[in-house]
Formats: C-alpha cells, structure tokens, sequence
C-alpha cells in the first residue's frame, strides 16, 4: 500500500514543505517538482515489469500496472500501483500511486495507460 512520506508538525516549517507532504515513499524526489499538472502515470519509468514467453524462454519487458477488479471497495476500475524505475542508488523500491504529483525525473511516456478502465 503506498504511503506518503512522514513529516512533523513540530519542525520548523521549510519551503518545501507542501511539496514533501505530497510526496510518496518511492518517489525519486519531491511531488509537484515535475510539470504542473502531470502526473507518475504519465511518466516513463513508471511501470512494472511483466513475464513474457518469447520461443518457449521468459522475457521480462516493461508493461502498464493492472487495473483493480470492478468490486474493489475504495478505487474500483483504478490503476494499480506501480513502481518509478529511476535509476538513483539508495531509493526506496516501493510502489507510487498514479494519481502521485510527477516529480523532476518525469520523461513523458509515449502512450500512458487510462487512469480508469472502461465499464464493460
């Protein structure tokens, strides 16, 4: 389950402080340092990997997260987490929401995945 970064109420406030209580464990740096409006579903790195069987041998490829089942309580039809694959040493490997603010590290992909699957 992803989970937003921890801050005190009781530090002294800093400028960066809307930004790190947006931010979520995994992110490679601050939430909202990226474009204004874009977020991690529309970024490149943002994916999981899938195993692909290419003549009878596994693959791993990059592939767009599942979507949770229509009966899913809180975010039926939603995208579920998926992992930011910046190369940056001492990151957390825990997965972002999609709805997370992009960060500076954003590279817009070429076809993102729809943030909510289609009623069928």
């Amino acid at each position: 389950m992803p989970r937003l970064l921890k801050m005190s109420d009781h530090m002294t406030a800093a400028p960066c402080d809307p930004q790190a209580r947006q931010t979520y464990v995994g992110q490679v740096h601050f939430a909202g340092s990226g474009p204004e409006g874009r977020t991690c579903r529309e970024c490149r790195h943002w994916f999981v990997w899938k195993n692909v069987f290419d003549e009878g041998l596994p693959r791993r490829v990059p592939s767009p997260p599942p979507y949770y089942g229509a009966k899913h309580k809180e975010t039926a039809n939603e995208l579920m987490p998926a992992r930011c694959h910046v190369p940056l040493p001492g990151k957390a490997r825990l997965s972002v929401p999609h709805h997370a603010a992009a960060c500076r590290f954003f590279d817009p992909a070429e076809h993102p995945p729809a943030a909510m699957r289609d009623e069928e």
